[in-house]
């Protein structure tokens, strides 16, 4: 999930408990409830929203009635966008869509333009998730109208970022890439030199230019590290070891993601880690584990399905499919491949070129293992099957 502009940060610490505790007893003293709105919404971060997630949505809760009362139509649409966070965060998407919509309608009706961007881009990354990628460019293309009609700036970066990985995975690159110079180029942070660089090198390493990939990337890291940022600490080590894969290295290749899987977090991070648990996957593949690839693409593949992230679905079931090719299961294989091919097309996520001649390998293997009528079929169950069944039968035994 995109972070809310609310949650630039989650440097909260004990001592701040203290304050905003103290500071909710004055505006109670005081009678002010925008006060005490505020004071209750900065406890729910403070408390932490991945710790204890009941008692954040009940401090939410409590806070946005209190918004209401004081008519602070400002903090009700900042403790909605919040609360849609969570409600995301703990897998509930209906309510989730509905909190973010509301708070979106509330920040554009007080004139909020600049933190309506928050809910607005989580409602078009729930859309990209649920498969829907002229819903998610339709409402990307208003926020980025927002932010040019704001000046640009900063935002234009934060904007970018999820359009920019959409037009990766559809293989528009010319696009993706203009996007990249433009998140690089933004002004205010070298956070954005660094994500601009991961960027391009992701876009090259997907369209097979392995050398300029790692040169991207290689710079990219050492920028993160420079100002100590370990979400790209974290981030960048997997596409690296996916270069060093490519290129043969395998153990250049677990060092690297298994770097990378050592740094991130689980709960702010979950779709950095679930691709590192895949790429893990395709390393283990190649080193001749196929148990071991079986459980990272397991974990990996629960981690999609918990987020219902449809688009990210397809590459796990090709690699299961290519497993079960090589366990001489070639209608399982079969099956899987069509089933990962059903959800391509129908996302509009082609096959990125640095992956295609392994999974045509992959497919060409397992299709000479049964005659050409018996292989069609099977595909042709797969293609029939919904995603959730797919994946259900990719965790089969």
């Amino acid at each position: 999930m995109a972070k809310v502009l609310l949650k630039e940060d989650d440097n909260y610490n004990d001592q701040d408990h203290v304050w905003l505790a103290e500071s909710l007893g004055l505006y109670r003293e005081l009678g002010d409830k925008a006060g005490m709105a505020g004071a209750m919404l900065g406890l729910a971060f403070a408390g932490g929203r991945f710790k204890e997630p009941a008692l954040a949505r009940r401090q939410y809760e409590e806070a946005l009635e209190l918004y209401t009362a004081a008519g602070a139509d400002y903090g009700s649409g900042m403790c909605l966008a919040a609360m849609g966070y969570l409600a995301a965060e703990v897998g509930d998407r209906a309510q989730a869509l509905a909190y973010f919509q509301r708070s979106a309608a509330v920040l554009r009706e007080v004139g909020a333009h600049w933190h309506r961007l928050g809910p607005l881009t989580d409602l078009a990354w729930l859309a990209w998730l649920d498969g829907d990628v002229a819903r998610a460019r339709a409402i990307y293309d208003d926020a980025l109208a927002t932010i040019e009609a704001l000046g640009g700036g900063w935002g234009l970066y934060w904007v970018l970022n999820m359009p920019n990985l959409i037009s990766m995975a559809q293989g528009d690159y010319d696009r993706a890439r203009t996007e990249a110079l433009i998140i690089q180029s933004a002004p205010g942070r070298r956070r954005n030199m660094a994500s601009g660089r991961t960027r391009l090198g992701l876009i090259d390493y997907l369209q097979g230019r392995l050398p300029e990939a790692q040169a991207h990337l290689e710079a990219a890291l050492v920028l993160f590290r420079e100002i100590r940022d370990e979400n790209g600490m974290g981030w960048v080590p997997p596409w690296l070891g996916c270069v060093a894969y490519r290129q043969g290295d395998l153990n250049r290749a677990q060092v690297l993601i298994d770097e990378g899987l050592a740094l991130e977090d689980p709960h702010g991070n979950w779709h950095e880690l679930a691709f590192s648990l895949l790429a893990r996957g395709d390393v283990a593949r190649a080193q001749g584990e196929p148990t071991a690839a079986a459980a990272y693409y397991g974990r990996s593949l629960k981690i999609v399905i918990e987020h219902s992230d449809q688009p990210d679905v397809a590459e796990r079931l090709e690699g299961f499919a290519k497993l079960a090719g090589a366990a001489q299961q070639p209608q399982r294989a079969a099956r899987l491949f069509g089933a990962a091919q059903a959800l391509r097309d129908r996302i509009g996520t082609p096959i990125p070129p640095v992956e295609r001649a392994d999974y045509d390998r992959a497919r060409a293997s397992a299709s000479a293992q049964l005659d050409p009528a018996a292989f069609s079929a099977a595909w042709a169950e797969g293609l029939a099957l919904t995603w959730e069944q797919a994946a259900a039968l990719a965790l089969e035994p």
